[in-house]
């Protein structure tokens, strides 16, 4: 035979005076005839198998941080991919979201009545005695506003009583202004007398 035959799309010649092509290897891939290497798979895809022409995307749920994988990972409980298919590593749940799953792509917010203080939770906690939340989506909970009127009642009833001690204190003072100096001048007096 005079002429070299040309590799298919998958497969490689890795040197010279070769008698055979070899496939691809798993992670690896090859869409153009007539090579000598592969394509490594880049993250975010992978190759199962041997001979592959194209790569494949991983999933929903699904990721891949590294190239030339035969791979994809799966997002762990507590961990989402943010893209639908393709991702190249999976994110923690922020505070105030959590997943109890894995292979998701989204989180879910903790509930009414509930918190997530710290990212890549599992589970949501129920807000602890004598606090509560009404919001969803929240990483801590709040103990309740005090009522207006017991506000004002708090502060308002002190400041009235103590005004009216004062008032009242103030009135007799002025009624009696020198009734203690004239006990005083009259017994000074007495006592002279005697």
């Amino acid at each position: 035979q005079t002429e070299c035959i040309p590799t298919a799309p998958g497969e490689y010649v890795p040197s010279e005076g070769a008698w055979s092509a070899e496939p691809c290897q798993p992670g690896q891939y090859q869409d153009i005839p007539a090579q000598s290497s592969c394509k490594n798979a880049k993250a975010g895809q992978y190759v199962p198998g041997e001979g592959y022409e194209s790569p494949r995307t991983c999933g929903t749920g699904e990721y891949q941080d590294t190239e030339g994988s035969s791979s994809c990972k799966t997002a762990e409980a507590g961990y989402f991919t943010n893209q639908n298919v393709g991702s190249v590593n999976q994110t923690a749940c922020p505070p105030g979201k959590f997943q109890p799953n894995s292979k998701k792509n989204f989180c879910l917010d903790a509930e009414p009545g509930h918190y997530v203080p710290e990212a890549g939770a599992t589970k949501q906690l129920s807000c602890p005695s004598g606090q509560s939340q009404q919001l969803s989506g929240q990483s801590s909970c709040v103990k309740p506003d005090t009522p207006i009127w017991l506000t004002i009642l708090m502060y308002a009833v002190p400041a009235v009583v103590g005004g009216t001690l004062a008032i009242m204190y103030l009135t007799n003072k002025k009624k009696n202004p020198g009734k203690s100096r004239d006990k005083a001048y009259m017994y000074s007096e007495d006592m002279r007398k005697r």
